[in-house]
């Protein structure tokens, strides 16, 4: 039973890492186009807060 506890974790991850990585790629593509298109990303937070 204890092995099969860090094969059971190694796999939350696994599958954790394998949902979050198209998110963090889309995110890094907004990302350079918000900085391609001259907005600075630390403004967008500030902006939408104010609104």
């Amino acid at each position: 039973m204890t092995t099969a506890l860090p094969i059971a974790r190694d796999r939350i991850i696994c599958r954790v890492n394998v949902r979050v990585a198209p998110v963090e790629c889309a995110f890094g593509i907004i990302q350079s186009e918000l900085a391609r298109s001259g907005v600075a990303v630390g403004d967008a937070g500030r902006l939408a807060g104010a609104a």
